[in-house]
């Protein structure tokens, strides 16, 4: 068979394929994976004749395999579109994308030609997710002792965050642009409180006890017994103070009067003597 009727037997059945997709539908596989980390779309196979990989909806061929020779490795290559950052494997044709993106998601179709010819066909529905952060918690200003009420937050969207005690689920909300915090009202003795983010493919959690941003009221009220003792001594030092100083402005005025009488007293009888005289 020469070149050119081999190129249009497989235009023929590829025309066929899509006619044939059309009726009866092709398996879409979804794939999803986190930004960032790397990603490969298997093939499924280890032999072939030829590989053709299409991306987006407008399906524009992205990498291509094709065995030239039996006795030599197939010939592959990436268009420019994907040639930064993405690997094809010679042997199955397997696409390994190092460094992924958000832009890299969408649909990946793949046909696949055995050494009959005979076609078949694949789809990837690849979908990234941002990698998710550490929630942040803390404890809103206007909550005290008896009403302790923590806000956590993230930034990230598509994602749920919710609050936890033990393993119960206390409140969840679907994360987004205009809502990405919600808040927890702690309640009772137990400490095991924990937010945690996820979504389809990973998650992350915040462990925190009560004690880390909510003081008890046992403990508070320690605190205010603590102060009103130390202010009760300090009263008690000062009222103490005040007395000892009354007490000795007191003795000094008693001594001058004492003197004073004496004084006077004295000089009075020693006039009467004379008088008798």
């Amino acid at each position: 068979m020469m070149f050119w009727e081999h190129e249009l037997m497989i235009l023929f059945l590829f025309l066929c394929t899509i006619l044939c997709q059309g009726v009866f539908g092709v398996e879409t596989e979804e794939v999803k994976a986190v930004r960032g980390e790397t990603l490969t779309l298997h093939t499924g196979i280890k032999e072939y004749h030829q590989i053709i990989w299409f991306y987006g909806p407008n399906d524009g061929k992205i990498a291509q395999c094709r065995q030239v020779n039996s006795s030599k490795s197939p010939s592959c290559w990436i268009t420019d579109t994907l040639r930064h950052g993405v690997q094809i494997d010679n042997q199955t044709g397997s696409l390994t994308f190092i460094n992924t993106s958000s832009e890299l998601g969408g649909r990946y179709k793949l046909q696949i030609f055995n050494k009959s010819l005979m076609l078949s066909n694949k789809e990837f529905n690849v979908t990234f997710y941002e990698p998710l952060p550490i929630p942040a918690v803390h404890q809103l200003e206007n909550s005290s002792c008896s009403q302790c009420v923590l806000q956590c937050s993230v930034n990230v969207t598509q994602a749920t965050l919710s609050w936890y005690n033990g393993n119960r689920l206390l409140s969840s909300i679907n994360v987004s642009d205009v809502n990405n915090n919600i808040c927890v009202h702690l309640e009772g003795d137990v400490n095991d409180y924990r937010c945690v983010v996820n979504n389809s493919i990973s998650n992350q959690t915040k462990p925190l006890s009560r004690s880390e941003l909510c003081q008890s009221c046992a403990e508070a009220g320690q605190k205010r017994g603590h102060t009103a003792l130390i202010f009760s001594i300090m009263m008690v030092m000062v009222a103490g103070a005040l007395i000892v100083w009354r007490s000795r402005k007191n003795l000094q005025t008693g001594k001058k009067e004492v003197a004073h009488s004496y004084k006077n007293g004295g000089t009075g009888g020693s006039a009467d003597e004379e008088e008798n005289l």
